[in-house]
């Protein structure tokens, strides 16, 4: 694999104060192939070996804004007009239009810094590409997940922000299908997060988990409609792989052929707890052992859960087993009355366990018990998401991810 071009000289690390971005643009201009079967086709230019920054990169036309250019977002996409014409050769009707898809901003470790915004636009009929000799070498009409993998394959270098615009256009089959989705995620991001995300927790995502992601949504995004649907992992995940729900979050599951199709992240670990109802005859001993609950009914998430084989695992550590009475429930509601109307001893996550002892339902049992699960969220992979759903999942990450949610 050919090694990575060696940064340029403006490319040094900055060991002062931050240098102040300058403001840039760049264009993903797109065609549909000329010949053979329909796809589409992005213009990418390679910069010169000789370039101070970014020498030998595979980049898209663009540049740094000049005064002539104008302010704010026509004086961007005026610019990148003017960047593609004098680096590429082409020149853009007037009436073409150019959708903001991105904007990156170089991070303050690097002494000089852009801030890029990108913009997608329809190539004029015909137009030939002709690097500029200059700034740029080579020119080349190219489908994005073609760029993707040769970047991966180390044959094109391409850096992080242009392989991000390149994952995101490669599902889009044609250019129509193309500007049609910028559009859209532009009037949703315009709207204030206008559209439809549809949200599956499990049990054990229910209680807190779910609705505080779902209230994140509405927070960050006005005008979006939410759907918030509880169940098992098992029929969450089918719902998802049907496209009847776009993000699932539940219990982390592990070595499963079936997962293969969606993409998941890790947000939290954290203890198992034992809660009771709040007069229960344990609940306000100071010290109790296995011995004691024992002697208890116990409600417990179904067989080939991961809360039930996170149970199993740590009562086999401690020579036990459930007692052979338990009740076996998937909801939460049934399980928060049988609880709450019985002594029965109930298993739950620590935060489900935390978040129902303050709305004074339930409380937890002082009885450590030696293990853990994980929570994470699932969406599916390979394919292209509305701006809301990109959104949804950047929520669910806010809300539940952080530097103390290890044990909480």
């Amino acid at each position: 694999m050919p090694p990575f071009p060696e940064p340029g000289p403006s490319e040094a690390v900055n060991h002062g104060a931050p240098t102040e971005p300058r403001p840039a643009a760049s264009i993903l201009l797109i065609r549909d192939r000329p010949a053979g079967p329909e796809r589409l086709e992005v213009l990418m230019l390679k910069r010169s070996a000789e370039s101070h920054f970014m020498p030998s990169v595979w980049v898209f036309p663009g540049g740094s804004l000049d005064p002539e250019d104008g302010d704010g977002l026509d004086g961007l996409r005026a610019c990148a007009a003017r960047e593609l014409e004098e680096e590429a050769g082409i020149g853009l009707d007037l009436a073409t239009e150019l959708i903001p898809l991105a904007r990156w901003v170089t991070p303050e470790v690097v002494k000089l810094r852009f801030d890029t915004w990108f913009f997608l636009a329809r190539a004029p009929r015909g137009a030939e590409a002709r690097a500029d000799g200059f700034e740029m070498t080579e020119a080349l009409w190219i489908e994005p997940g073609e760029a993707v993998a040769r970047a991966g394959a180390g044959e094109m270098a391409i850096v992080f922000p242009t392989l991000k615009q390149l994952e995101a256009l490669a599902p889009a089959g044609d250019v129509a299908t193309a500007l049609d989705r910028a559009a859209a995620d532009m009037n949703i991001l315009r709207e204030g997060g206008a559209g439809h995300v549809a949200l599956g927790a499990s049990g054990v995502a229910a209680t807190e988990a779910g609705p505080l992601a779902a209230l994140e949504m509405a927070a960050r995004m006005p005008s979006l409609r939410i759907d918030l649907v509880e169940g098992t992992m098992d029929l969450l995940l089918n719902q998802l792989s049907q496209g009847d729900l776009d993000i699932v979050i539940g219990r982390t599951i592990e070595d499963d052929p079936s997962l293969e199709s969606f993409d998941s992240e890790l947000l939290y670990t954290e203890p198992v707890a034992l809660a009771v109802r709040r007069d229960h005859p344990l609940a306000d001993r100071g010290a109790i052992g296995w011995d004691d609950v024992l002697e208890y009914r116990w409600v417990v998430w179904p067989r080939g859960s991961p809360i039930r084989k996170a149970l199993e695992t740590a009562l086999a550590a401690a020579g036990l087993s459930l007692p052979p009475n338990y009740i076996e429930s998937n909801s939460v509601i049934a399980n928060i009355a049988l609880l709450r109307n019985s002594d029965a001893i109930g298993v739950a996550s620590h935060r489900s366990a935390s978040a129902l002892a303050e709305m004074g339902l339930l409380r937890i049992l002082p009885l450590t018990l030696h293990c853990f699960g994980s929570v994470s969220m699932y969406w599916r992979r390979d394919e292209y998401r509305p701006k809301s759903v990109e959104l949804a999942l950047d929520c669910v990450r806010h809300v539940l991810r952080g530097p103390d949610d290890a044990l909480q």
